[in-house]
């Protein structure tokens, strides 16, 4: 009996982890650049269960016990893992602004934070008067080379095969005030020169990673960050979010539902308890 008041117990605190990721997505239904996280369940390892006492005649004296077994139990489920970001596009919306950038397909921007090197989908850029190309919470968006971005270190230098130092990436500088176009590779021109490619990378394992607050993302240790191949930027243009705002609002309903019918199991644990210890345990006079 109290095997139901843990089942149902494990219940509820799956859904209360549901029902935080369900409401932080809905909070970010117009961020852009924004995607949603999943969450991932297992079971719990199930319990064998065996009659006790179930005693076989072996004699007129003796008896053996068989204990023959009954099948599982299953002792609950948890939250196994959740997926940061899921992988789907979302829309794409002209603004006409020229340091408004989206990517289409496989890819993150990086952006140079007091933190180090951070990652976003989100391009709602901005130059600065120094003509630095900034996102919107004042962090530098980053040119350079991104194909050996997994042997960066803190300072965000590479180690060449000569023993030296050598940057891979730089901060994007433009002439303030004046125009420049984005191709869909992200090479920057301005004044017809080449000033920058945008540095725009993917994850080896793209759900290995942890959200950092402000729309950024880091990859967590062992996960690889190379550069990105199967993208297009659009200039003038940024990405929704990929949150259906529709269905994140059915799924909490039935998440409000689902914590009410297992916190509804647990008092019935408890009845049932309180039932056999006041009635059946009850020694008449």
């Amino acid at each position: 009996m109290l095997r139901g008041l843990y089942t149902g117990a494990s219940g509820m605190l799956i859904n209360e982890v549901r029902q935080n990721i369900t409401a932080n997505n809905l909070a970010n239904v117009d961020t852009t650049g924004f995607k949603k996280s999943v969450p991932v369940f297992s079971m719990e390892p199930d319990n064998q269960i065996y009659r006790v006492n179930d005693l076989n005649r072996v004699s007129k004296q003796k008896f053996s016990d068989i204990s023959r077994y009954i099948g599982n139990l299953g002792t609950g489920a948890v939250v196994s893992d959740v997926y940061v970001t899921s992988k789907q596009q979302g829309l794409i919306n002209v603004t006409d602004n020229q340091s408004d950038l989206a990517i289409t397909g496989d890819g993150y921007f990086a952006v140079e934070t007091m933190d180090g090197v951070k990652f976003s989908r989100a391009g709602n850029f901005a130059v600065n008067k120094d003509g630095e190309l900034m996102d919107m919470n004042g962090n530098y968006v980053l040119a350079g080379n991104a194909a050996a971005l997994g042997d960066i270190g803190v300072d965000g230098k590479l180690i060449d095969e000569n023993g030296g130092m050598r940057p891979v990436f730089e901060r994007i500088r433009l002439a303030p005030g004046e125009n420049f176009n984005v191709g869909e590779e992200g090479i920057i021109f301005q004044n017809g020169q080449n000033v920058a490619k945008l540095l725009v990378v993917k994850f080896d394992k793209s759900n290995f990673i942890n959200k950092k607050g402000a729309n950024l993302l880091e990859p967590l240790d062992g996960n690889n960050v190379t550069a990105a191949a199967d993208y297009k930027i659009t200039q003038g243009a940024l990405e929704a979010s990929n949150v259906n705002a529709v269905y994140e609002m059915v799924n909490m309903i039935e998440l409000q539902r689902a914590y009410e019918l297992n916190q509804k199991v647990i008092l019935t644990q408890d009845e049932m308890l309180q039932r056999s210890i006041n009635s059946v345990g009850k020694l008449n006079g």
